[in-house]
């Protein structure tokens, strides 16, 4: 594979948090460590708005969240390598930002993460457009039902889903006449591999929004839920039937949530604490005994096969992940270090094999984040096509 110019298209700028920090470096990672030439792009759409972690509100003053989005890349090596637009402006940020345009007419690839960004016909003219699909199984019917967003799609060459079941004729729901490639979460594991083991009262943890009913979709009469609410209410109980472990969960629950699920035994912490400070995002994975979340109805209920980009963080620093069934256990061996409950017995089963044996798990953990998620070899991929 020949060296090649790439730029990857994200969103970050827009919401300095932990959790789009580390997608976007591990792209950049994957990218670099596959032995290409990387640059990461952000730009606004008109009058779009943007999230000020520090103050809690939205703004337009982009320049806000730049100096945060600057240190972080430029600790991770890519200091002049980044650029961030107004659109509306044309105003420019980032190391990169005084050769933006150069970088944009000359590059081979552009990668859109999530279909966050837009490129015109000029500027994909001679180069491979890739569009990743971060959100399975929602962006798949809104594509297959809204005329516009397939119309942007179609200025894409090729198509990834983080939804590994959705590749291929088999898929259990439309493709909007898209072809759909099988791609994976990248994480950098050297990035993550060093924690020390976690203390003894380390408690499971993961870090989301706990409600969200705007993205709902229906499938075949049935409303599928983009909201993992219904599914943390089902596992309101959990602690009580694990004694020996604590659940701390880095999320925004209503209040009659929080009072079921705090009488059950959970604790929470605000979200916007452990996500708003990049480096802190990582330490609280690493602080932590494993992952114990729960996924989106849709992702269940067609069995996606998605695997979630806060997951490998977890594996890479060897703490074993205990998610709700999706079907990724098709594509990712689980039972050690990685498990897939569909009941709450099965996640309790889960909880009292990694309490019985945690340095095995651990030490399985990060084998299984080098094995199927390594940056580089998902990226070389992408490439590979």
């Amino acid at each position: 594979m020949p060296r090649l110019r790439v730029v990857v298209a994200g969103y970050f700028v827009r919401c300095p948090m932990g959790g789009y920090a580390w997608q976007v470096l591990h792209y950049l990672r994957g990218f670099r460590d596959a032995g290409h030439d990387v640059f990461f792009y952000e730009g606004t759409e008109y009058d779009e708005n943007a999230y000020d972690p520090l103050l809690n509100e939205t703004t337009r003053a982009y320049e806000r969240n730049v100096p945060a989005v600057e240190r972080f890349l430029r600790a991770h090596g890519f200091r002049d390598d980044w650029a961030f637009r107004d659109v509306a402006t044309g105003r420019a940020w980032g190391g990169g930002a005084e050769r933006l345009d150069r970088v944009l007419a000359r590059a081979d690839v552009l990668v859109n993460l999530g279909g966050v960004s837009s490129f015109d016909a000029e500027l994909r003219r001679g180069k491979r457009t890739l569009y990743l699909d971060l959100d399975p199984v929602w962006t798949q019917l809104a594509v297959d039902r809204n005329p516009k967003y397939l119309s942007f799609l179609r200025d894409h060459d090729e198509f990834f889903t983080l939804g590994e079941a959705l590749a291929g004729p088999g898929s259990p729901v439309p493709s909007g006449g898209i072809t759909w490639k099988a791609t994976r979460p990248p994480v950098a594991t050297d990035l993550w591999r060093d924690a020390p083991p976690p203390a003894a009262n380390a408690a499971f943890t993961t870090i989301g929004k706990f409600h969200d009913e705007h993205r709902d979709l229906v499938l075949g009469g049935r409303t599928l839920s983009w909201s993992k609410r219904p599914e943390w209410l089902k596992l309101a109980d959990l602690p009580r039937r694990t004694p020996g472990a604590r659940f701390l969960l880095a999320t925004g629950p209503d209040d009659d949530a929080r009072r079921v699920m705090e009488a059950g035994g959970w604790e929470f912490v605000a979200p916007l604490y452990v996500s708003s400070e990049l480096e802190r995002y990582r330490t609280f994975i690493r602080d932590s005994a494993g992952e114990l979340t729960v996924a989106k109805d849709m992702n269940i209920h067609v069995a996606s096969g998605w695997f979630s980009d806060r997951a490998v963080c977890y594996l890479a620093a060897g703490r074993p992940v205990i998610d709700q069934d999706t079907g990724f256990g098709r594509f990712v061996p689980t039972g050690e270090g990685l498990f897939a409950f569909r009941t709450a017995d099965e996640a309790v089963a889960a909880i009292e094999a990694c309490l019985a044996d945690p340095a095995r798990h651990r030490r399985r953990a990060a084998e299984l984040a080098a094995e199927h998620f390594e940056a580089a070899r998902v990226c070389a991929a992408l490439i590979a096509g």
